[in-house]
């Protein structure tokens, strides 16, 4: 069997257990859960990190080809081209995002979680790096990603990911007489990432997050 069917079952539950974290994360009550809620930007932005492997410097992103599943490249020929297009597209969410990531590990005291009216049905979880330097001689830096920025992303990354479901289909009926009763195709043949996308488009999502929440 390659080696990339096996593989990407770790990148798929990575995936799946993002999408479950930015539903719940849009819901959360900043006034009475901040400290989960950095937690759990922490903990999306770590998994995004393995699914689109980038890294930055101090003004732009550059993606890592020899890096998580693009090493499956040769295999998944159109996931490089997908993921160049996603890094150039949104740069600067992804920029803002390793950056926050960067500074929680550091300076946890100057991440902040708060919650934005934005005029539409729910308000958007936010979080930004302040630095709140005064007369230091050190340059202030400010960097900010809101939940809406991470829907963004997880909906194109939900999409490629989709079109490695149906690598694995293809692969999976052109070798059905050898594979027919394998639990494993059984199971990542019948995902569907783009659930998750009817639902970041739904009037529902902020409901169903409530729904979710723990009090």
């Amino acid at each position: 069997m390659p080696n990339w069917i096996d593989g990407i079952a770790t990148y798929c539950q990575i995936l799946d257990e993002t999408n479950k974290m930015i539903i719940k994360l849009i819901g959360m009550d900043c006034i009475d859960y901040r400290n989960e809620m950095e937690s759990y930007f922490s903990k999306i932005a770590h998994n995004i990190s393995i699914l689109v492997p980038y890294s930055v410097n101090d003004i732009k992103t550059k993606l890592c080809c020899s890096d998580g599943i693009l090493l499956f490249s040769s295999e998944l020929l159109f996931i490089k081209a997908d993921y160049v297009k996603l890094l150039n597209d949104y740069s600067n969410i992804f920029f803002n995002i390793k950056n926050i990531r960067s500074k929680y590990e550091h300076e946890p005291h100057n991440i902040f979680a708060e919650l934005l009216s934005s005029g539409t049905s729910y308000p958007r979880a936010t979080f930004k790096y302040l630095n709140n330097v005064k007369n230091s001689g050190i340059i202030e830096k400010k960097f900010t990603v809101d939940s809406n920025d991470l829907i963004l992303i997880i909906k194109v990354i939900n999409g490629i990911f989709n079109k490695v479901i149906e690598e694995l289909r293809r692969f999976y009926f052109e070798n059905h007489d050898k594979y027919e009763n394998n639990l494993y195709f059984r199971k990542y043949t019948s995902l569907d990432f783009l659930r998750y996308n009817k639902l970041y488009d739904s009037n529902l999502l902020y409901d169903f997050s409530i729904a979710m929440q723990e009090y």
